[in-house]
């Protein structure tokens, strides 16, 4: 039934624990252009006694090449993680060492979650319990790192081509920098590398309801179609890339 939409597809690949993701795989995602550049690797910890407490089969050390190897071979690419603060064994120090490492690996975004006890589970039988208002302000320091490497990443891309799947409209003004406001209608997606893109076009038609254009003679994408387009500009307030279409739309 997808297929018979005619539509341009691509395939993203995410929660990958490290082992899943070979040399061979890696080639693959290189030489296909229908694979995005978006690599969502599970962490979940940068310390070896923590990975060995939640039975974790990888080292740091495997993860840690891993991203690098991402890196060297497609240096645009998004590459994110999931990471626990807080799991039992968690001391200040091994958190703080968590942090630094994190700080320098090539990864563009993460999600973070405070450890959360969950009855009948291994992890609360373990001892070296972190309390839980200490969670939470270990998950809100690592935040504040995480959101600095994706405006870092964000502003990387600027002046790079991306493929956009179109999901929506934004109506009114998109602030361009913090310098000045961009009135008008945009038309909003995710770059293949997981980025949040607006498209401004100041001729949209109305939308009748996703995926449906009121006006079908407009020559405008539709909902789920892909626009090459390029990055012009990183809006630091809304998270989102701000392009120009490259292609006939």
């Amino acid at each position: 039934e997808l297929l018979a939409l005619d539509l341009p597809l691509r395939y993203r690949l995410s929660s990958l624990d490290p082992d899943d993701v070979s040399l061979e795989l890696l080639d693959v995602w290189q030489e296909s252009a229908s694979i995005c550049r978006h690599f969502h690797i599970c962490l979940q910890a940068l310390d070896d006694q923590l990975l060995k407490r939640m039975n974790r089969s990888y080292s740091v050390a495997r993860g840690v090449d891993l991203l690098q190897e991402i890196h060297r071979r497609l240096p645009m690419a998004g590459i994110g993680t999931d990471l626990i603060t807080g799991f039992p064994g968690e001391d200040r120090d091994c958190f703080q060492r968590g942090l630094e490492l994190f700080s320098v690996l090539p990864l563009t975004y993460a999600h973070i979650f405070p450890y959360s006890e969950r009855a009948g589970t291994a992890a609360t039988r373990l001892d070296g319990e972190v309390e839980a208002g200490e969670r939470k302000r270990r998950s809100s320091r690592l935040r504040a790192e995480v959101e600095r490497k994706r405006r870092e990443y964000g502003l990387n891309m600027t002046g790079q081509s991306v493929d956009i799947v179109i999901e929506g409209v934004l109506e009114g003004r998109v602030e361009h920098r913090g310098d000045s406001l961009h009135s008008g209608r945009w038309l909003t997606g995710t770059t293949g590398e997981y980025l949040s893109a607006a498209i401004r076009f100041d001729n949209l038609g109305e939308f009748a309801h996703p995926g449906e254009l009121e006006n079908k003679s407009s020559t405008l994408p539709d909902f789920g179609s892909i626009v090459r387009a390029r990055i012009y500009d990183y809006d630091k307030d809304t998270g989102r890339s701000l392009c120009d279409a490259l292609n006939p739309v």
